[in-house]
């Protein structure tokens, strides 16, 4: 059981909120409270007692900030998720940051021409028929539709970000080389760069696969193949991998190195 909430924060001149936790526990005790600010961890207190308080100090952005505690007892068991919504928009730290900036990667495939090279099975007026039905002309559409939509949302004084950051990288007949993995890894690399109050917008769109039923999904760049019985891709060397698949676990290493807020949109297909 935890408690706080919006009475429980307060906002100080270092830019920093702290947020006061109350925890009990009917079985064992409590060992750790985790702190999570947009879905990201920043912060662990330990309790190691049956009940307790603790105090965060947490690096909040400016704008509504969502804020959620989970408590974890000496088995490792985690209580339900407690949230709250800080507003720091008027705190003194808001108005020295002056207007954030938006990091913009959007991914759109719409090509996939080698999907089928090496499913021997099929006929050619089938290969044809199914090649044809797995391209996805709207991707590219949507990743430049992302890219022009928060550019328009920076730049002069009446708008909200001061700055767009943005990376388009499509992948169809207009295209004049093919995006591979090491293009998209290059961008999310570029989010390291973001400041705490910034915010990024990152769209995979295309085709997802799992290269077998014991691994994760993965997103397909278009030099991607399917294995011969066309039940997962083909990954059977380093080359493959690193040019044409972004895996979520790439995904994720990139993102946590991010500070600011990320979104991620992801709309990947088998």
């Amino acid at each position: 059981e935890m408690g706080g909430g919006r009475g429980g924060a307060a906002a100080d001149r270092d830019g920093q909120t702290r947020v006061t936790v109350r925890t009990a526990s009917s079985e064992g005790r409590v060992e750790v409270v985790r702190a999570y600010i947009e879905g990201r961890p920043v912060d662990a207190k330990a309790i190691c007692a049956s009940k307790g308080e603790t105090t965060f100090a947490l690096p909040l952005v400016s704008g509504t900030n969502h804020v959620s505690f989970i408590a974890f007892d000496d088995r490792g068991a985690a209580s339900n998720q407690a949230t709250i919504e800080i507003d720091a928009s008027s705190s003194p730290s808001s108005a020295k940051l002056g207007r954030p900036s938006v990091w913009v990667i959007a991914v759109g495939v719409s090509r996939y021409q080698h999907l089928l090279d090496r499913v021997t099975s099929l006929t050619p007026d089938v290969r044809a028929r199914e090649l044809a039905r797995m391209q996805l002309p709207a991707a590219a559409n949507d990743a430049r539709g992302v890219a022009e939509a928060f550019s328009a949302l920076a730049g002069g004084d009446g708008r909200f970000y001061a700055r767009a950051h943005v990376k388009a990288l499509v992948d169809d007949d207009t295209a004049k080389a093919p995006v591979t993995a090491d293009d998209v890894r290059s961008a999310l690399a570029e989010l390291e760069k973001m400041a705490p109050e910034d915010t990024a917008i990152v769209l995979l769109a295309g085709h997802g696969f799992k290269p077998n039923a014991q691994s994760d999904m993965s997103f397909a760049l278009g030099g991607a193949q399917l294995r011969p019985d066309g039940a997962g891709l083909y990954l059977n060397d380093a080359q493959s991998m690193k040019r044409d698949v972004i895996g979520w676990s790439d995904l994720s290493r990139a993102l946590s190195r991010a500070r600011g807020r990320v979104v991620v949109l992801l709309d990947a297909i088998a």
